[in-house]
């Protein structure tokens, strides 16, 4: 969970930045993986954390907490397509 916390106020309103949420699974997955000694997942959580900087840097999708308009299943979709390449 992002230190921020869940936002249950705003459940169901398709209105919450993911990428903290997104971040933290990338923290998981290379706290594992180090862990672990797996590979792939720090290299899943390497892609996670580019697609959100590459997010950031386009400023093509932003949501309201950062001045934009853009809803939390746009903002994941477009992270998802670009951890997917």
């Amino acid at each position: 969970e992002p230190i921020h916390g869940s936002s249950p106020r705003d459940a169901g309103k398709d209105c919450v930045n993911p990428m903290a949420a997104v971040l933290s699974a990338a923290m998981m997955c290379d706290w594992l993986g180090t862990r672990f000694s797996d590979e792939r997942l720090r290299q899943i959580a390497t892609s996670m954390e580019q697609a959100v900087s590459a997010h950031l840097a386009a400023g093509k999708a932003v949501t309201f907490d950062l001045g934009g308009e853009a809803k939390c299943s746009e903002v994941g979709d477009s992270l998802v397509g670009a951890v997917k390449g």
